[in-house]
């Protein structure tokens, strides 16, 4: 039973999961396991939640620095690079509209013509394909 269930064990759970590596799952499973236990105490199925003690008590994740470019010359060359290409069409397009509108590659992956409004001159990005589930219109340079 839910209620049965103790901080040790479920510190047991997610430090065999920080041990593999997986820092950013263990913190987000003890999150998701908090949200389980308060609705098993809003339900009368539990009394406390045994995560809440163990807040702080598995590692932060390693924070790894993604490369960017922030020199004009690197961004130039890179230009230059993709007009070179010669690979498929489609992927020179995707990472031309990927540079020009600044949006995630799921986002240009996913990308369909009912989205452009052309006499706008935006794309409107559903919330449902969004990181932060929220709508996003992005405007565009030319119809």
């Amino acid at each position: 039973p839910i209620s049965e269930i103790s901080p040790a064990e479920v510190l047991h759970l997610l430090q065999s999961v920080e041990r593999s590596g997986r820092r950013e799952s263990a913190r987000r499973l003890r999150s998701v396991m908090s949200g389980v236990f308060r609705h098993a105490i809003v339900t009368l199925r539990a009394e406390v939640d045994p995560t809440e003690p163990l807040k702080g008590a598995i590692r932060p994740p390693k924070v790894v620095n993604r490369p960017a470019i922030i020199d004009e010359g690197e961004l130039g060359a890179l230009l230059r690079d993709l007009e070179e290409f010669q690979g498929y069409f489609v992927t020179k397009a995707a990472l031309k509209f990927q540079i020009l509108t600044m949006v995630r590659p799921g986002e240009v992956r996913g990308a369909t013509i009912h989205e452009i409004d052309r006499a706008e001159r935006t794309w409107a990005i559903s919330p449902d394909r969004m990181k932060m589930r929220r709508p996003h219109v992005v405007p565009l340079c030319c119809a």
